[in-house]
């Protein structure tokens, strides 16, 4: 036989029999409905208390309810279930430690109502039903619309080191306490509802692309309870890796310059993905000129001294990117050292051919450290290695060793052997050798006679011999040549002195022999 009634909204069923519900009518009576109550039987046990954890007055879909049933002291509980009223049986229970039980729900579609408990406590031996617990009840809520966000400034790449600020864009009808923001769905901070923007240093990680992913939600209160809103639909940007500072390198290398020198500054651009499109060199916090090449030259002077950095440019997607400075090069300038002295043996510069020939320069100061160079026309003289010496010896002096010298000496300042300026130019004259005389001359004996006789009519005797110079005896008369500063002979000279001295004696002849005679 089948009957039905009605427990607390349950509607129970017995008299099945055990082959039509797969077991005893005893068995399920007791699983489904409590036991009738005779007219003996005793008020019911107190309700239980229900209560509702958190004590939100709306829930957000997915999170968790938590439902706690408790009977009143004194009561020995055998059981406990819960009902979603008009009477859904939602749950059941046995009383843990505290001697109550709890369910958890997870709120979403369906779950909003009213909630009860009730138990079954044991009297003379029989499970008897409590009254039911007063409702709690649940409510929903949904989350608020999602908003917007944007990235300024707007670009179509970005590089690692450049700041970004993520801008959440709230819906017009939406009240924001709160803003968050975050990156590949990470939060990265926290704004209050009057500020809607997060500014963001953007890095990279590795060496390659990568890509970043920036998304934001706001909160408003709800029901008496703050809310968050659906969450934005990301932004993707691909960040790009920052171009790299170059280096300065000055060329020729040297610790210190001098005046008057031309020094290169090379700006060397690291490898990797980025092609340099200008360069720009600046001394100290000048802001420097843009070249077109990684070279600039430059003449040292006294306002060269400084402090030198380099940088350059190139373009990514449209954009212009701006490399980092270098690290900082100095370039120290110094002015030559004064020039020395230079002397020859010959006070007059002339030396004769085949004689030794001995300069000397003479630095001003007294450094012990130095290397002393001689040049001849302009020309160093070889071999080109300075020398310690301050002298320069020609053991023979030869033609060619005529011109202007001049000489320079070098003496070490900062780390550098520097060349001092050149001293004034002296005139050195080499002249040749004396001539030998011809063999086979011969000198004639000329008899000068007195053109008048003398006293007592006797013929005057042979008054003096004068040696008459032949042609040949005046070609072979050692004659000096003198050479000028290139080591040309000069005869006309020799020829003009030997001529004047006959000239003298002849004068001499002709008084003594007309005047004093």
């Amino acid at each position: 036989m089948l009957g039905a009634r009605t427990h607390w909204g349950v509607r129970c069923v017995s008299g099945l029999s055990s082959s039509e519900l797969g077991g005893s009518q005893s068995e399920l009576s007791l699983s489904l409905c409590p036991a009738p109550l005779s007219p003996s039987t005793p008020e019911l046990p107190p309700a239980p208390w229900i209560a509702l954890a958190p004590r939100h007055p709306g829930f957000l879909p997915g999170e968790q309810v938590t439902f706690r049933c408790s009977a009143p002291p004194g009561q020995e509980v055998a059981r406990y279930r819960f009902y979603r009223q008009p009477g859904e049986l939602i749950g059941a229970g046995v009383p843990d430690p505290t001697g109550s039980t709890r369910l958890d729900l997870s709120a979403g579609p369906g779950t909003a109502g009213l909630y009860v408990c009730v138990y079954w406590a044991r009297r003379a031996g029989r499970e008897v039903p409590s009254k039911k617990s007063r409702p709690v009840a649940v409510s929903l809520i949904d989350h608020p619309p999602k908003p917007s966000v944007l990235l300024a400034p707007d670009s179509l790449a970005y590089v690692s080191g450049d700041r970004v600020e993520i801008c959440c864009l709230a819906p017009p009808t939406a009240s924001p306490e709160w803003f968050s923001f975050y990156q590949s769905g990470k939060v990265i901070g926290h704004q209050p509802g009057n500020t809607s923007t997060w500014q963001l240093d953007l890095q990279r990680s590795g060496t390659g692309n990568a890509t970043r992913s920036f998304s934001c939600t706001y909160e408003q209160r709800i029901q008496g309870r703050p809310v968050p809103s659906h969450t934005s639909d990301p932004v993707s940007i691909p960040v790009f890796p920052a171009p790299a500072a170059p280096s300065l390198r000055l060329i020729p290398p040297h610790p210190l310059y001098v005046t008057g020198e031309t020094v290169t500054a090379e700006c060397v651009a690291p490898a990797g993905p980025y092609e340099p499109r200008a360069h720009r060199l600046q001394r100290d916090e000048e802001p420097g000129a843009e070249m077109l090449g990684p070279w600039h030259d430059l003449t040292v002077t006294p306002s060269t001294r400084g402090r030198y950095r380099c940088e350059y440019s190139t373009e990514l997607h449209g954009r212009r990117l701006q490399s980092p400075p270098s690290p900082s090069v100095v370039l120290e300038v110094t002015d030559p050292p004064p020039p020395p002295e230079l002397s020859v043996d010959s006070p007059s510069g002339v030396v004769s051919e085949g004689a030794p020939l001995l300069l000397t320069c003479r630095a001003p100061g007294d450094t012990t450290q130095r290397r002393f160079h001689f040049y001849q026309d302009g020309a160093e003289l070889s071999p080109p290695e300075p020398s310690a010496s301050p002298e320069r010896r020609f053991p023979q002096a030869a033609p060619n060793n005529s011109g202007n010298f001049t000489c320079g000496y070098e003496e070490p300042v900062g780390g550098r052997w520097i060349l001092s300026l050149p001293s004034r130019a002296v005139n050195v004259a080499v002249a040749g050798p004396p001539e030998a005389p011809a063999s086979g001359g011969s000198t004639s004996t000329r008899m000068e006679p007195s053109s008048q006789p003398g006293p007592g009519g006797r013929s005057s005797a042979p008054r003096s011999l004068v040696p008459a110079p032949s042609a040949a005896s005046r070609r072979s008369h050692p004659t000096a040549v003198v050479r000028g500063a290139r080591g040309v002979p000069v005869p006309w000279i020799v020829d003009a002195a030997i001529g004047g001295s006959f000239f003298l004696i002849i004068i001499l002849i002709f008084l003594i022999t007309h005047v004093f005679l």
